[in-house]
């Protein structure tokens, strides 16, 4: 007589893959995934971005890649401890054992061991999802030939099969006034039996001295100004009560245009105005740097917009970029600033 909830239901997953021997891979992964929510390493992270780590949490964290597939780390009273599983609450085992019986199988173990850290398991597995999926789908062994044309015209002829799989040329490439102006059609002819793959690009540039403003769903508007210093003085109390003077830092911002120049040791604050038309998530913004220029301040981290927006901002040496959490639709502002370290216009 099973007593327990865990021994019912595991008794009732058995008794379907007896019944219904064609669901025993759907019934595995189903056992596999429950026992994985239990003992996967994932139930050892912070929840929340704004909360910090305990030590215990992160000590437990950096070790995960020492674990083995039959271990898991937990979270006890006192402290994060390693525990070997029973056999019934494997579930990297399960996993492996239909494997290659199921594509979401395959990606619930790559991303266990990405978990884990454990990365070379983790692309070893990836290569047998890839290589299952070569060899169920024959496309491990193509026998075709290829012919890339242009407006009808031959560009390369190239025969593809399993000995130069991986290494075959099948580039066609034209530059300047090989292309000419005006519509382009591009046609892949294949005769044999595989499946062909194939993608093409376009790289332009214009001699344009000023490049036109355009946008879609985000704009983003750059202002640029030399911030000249205001000689202030302020009153206000020293350590004593009695009122002094003091230098206030203060500035006048004077706009730059195209042309102008500026000295060595000059100020200038960037402006972006980023105008959104949607709610966004997750973006990066790469400002490029004009030359004999470098950011005033070196460090990343944390800056404010208007209105509470915000994002991280990393200056690099040829660009500073802004990683954005959320974007909220309408026009908001983020403000950097530069120092000129070599005259020029």
């Amino acid at each position: 007589m099973r007593e327990k909830n865990g021994e019912r239901w595991r008794f009732s997953l058995a008794e379907r893959a007896r019944l219904r021997p064609d669901g025993a891979v759907d019934i595995t992964r189903e056992l596999a995934s429950f026992t994985q929510s239990q003992f996967g390493v994932e139930t050892l992270s912070s929840y929340g971005w704004w909360q910090q780590q305990d030590p215990d949490s992160a000590k437990g964290i950096l070790e995960v890649d020492t674990l083995a597939e039959d271990e898991c780390l937990a979270k006890t009273s006192d402290g994060v401890r390693r525990f070997k599983l029973p056999a019934a609450h494997h579930f990297i085992a399960p996993y492996r054992s239909v494997f290659d019986k199921s594509e979401s199988v395959s990606d619930s173990l790559v991303q266990i061991f990405l978990n884990r850290r454990q990365y070379d398991k983790a692309r070893e597995a990836l290569e047998q999802t890839i290589a299952s999926y070569f060899k169920a789908s024959g496309e491990d062994a193509p026998e075709m030939d290829v012919e890339i044309l242009l407006d009808g015209k031959s560009l390369k002829k190239v025969s593809i099969n399993r000995d130069n799989l991986f290494t075959f040329d099948g580039t066609a490439f034209l530059s300047g006034e090989a292309v000419t102006t005006r519509k382009h059609v591009i046609e892949l002819k294949k005769t044999g039996k595989g499946t062909l793959y194939a993608n093409a690009y376009l790289e332009v540039f214009t001699l344009e001295d000023k490049l036109r403003a355009a946008g879609l769903e985000v704009k983003v508007q750059r202002k640029i100004s030399k911030l000249i210093e205001l000689e202030e003085e302020t009153e206000a109390p020293d350590a004593t009560g009695l009122i002094v003077k003091q230098q206030a830092e203060r500035f006048r911002r004077e706009p730059l245009t195209d042309g102008t120049s500026v000295k060595s040791g000059d100020r200038i604050e960037v402006e972006l105005i980023l105008e959104s038309k949607n709610d966004y998530e997750y973006l990066i913004f790469s400002d490029a740097k004009a030359a004999g220029f470098e950011a005033l301040d070196a460090l990343s981290g944390y800056i404010s917009g208007d209105c509470g927006f915000s994002a991280y901002i990393e200056p690099r040496d040829q660009s500073v970029n802004f990683f954005i959490r959320a974007l909220p639709r309408g026009t908001h502002t983020l403000r950097y600033q530069l120092r000129a370290e070599a005259p020029g216009s």
